[in-house]
């Protein structure tokens, strides 16, 4: 007898179970089934991996970095690097050589972005590191300042030149 008046409690605790695993969708995959689903997603072929080759910049001194903009399409790269007197300076790897860019006369410079045309900007300290201003480099010339602003910071540069940043003037 208690058999028969708790089966009906049970079999509607069973057929409400079985309805919400049925609304959410079956419930949790078995384990042959969540492996079965892994194993049938492509995999890249081998053959279409690009190589790679890891070239040495030369930085010397105690190391650098570069930033998420400074590899063009080209492999020239243009980052900062830890000078043995404990200052940074930017620099420019056209993909033979290493080209120290120097500062605005003050002791520190950061090479920020570079466009397809090996064009980097970022930003250098004046003299007495008091200010520091966004430049503009091409190979074979010298840094340029490109703001009177006394603080600036060039940020990114397009394949036109035109370069975006910061700038203020401390009062």
């Amino acid at each position: 007898m208690r058999a028969t008046s708790t089966m009906p409690g049970f079999m509607a605790l069973a057929s409400f179970t079985l309805l919400a695993l049925v609304a959410c969708g079956g419930g949790e995959p078995s384990m042959s089934e969540s492996r079965d689903q892994r194993m049938s997603v492509s995999s890249t072929p081998l053959t279409s991996i690009p190589d790679y080759t890891v070239t040495n910049i030369g930085l010397g001194g105690g190391g650098g970095w570069v930033s998420q903009k400074g590899i063009n399409a080209s492999g020239q790269v243009a980052g900062n690097t830890s000078l043995p007197d404990g200052t940074y300076h930017a620099f420019f790897f056209d993909g033979n050589s290493t080209t120290d860019l120097g500062t605005l006369g003050g002791d520190y410079s950061y090479a920020n972005a570079l466009n397809d045309s090996g064009q980097v900007t970022g930003f250098a300290y004046t003299a007495r590191n008091t200010t520091y201003r966004a430049f503009s480099w091409k190979s074979g010339g010298s840094l340029i300042d490109i703001t009177p602003a006394s603080y600036s910071v060039g940020y990114a540069i397009n394949n036109a030149g035109l370069i975006v940043g910061y700038a203020e003037d401390g009062g």
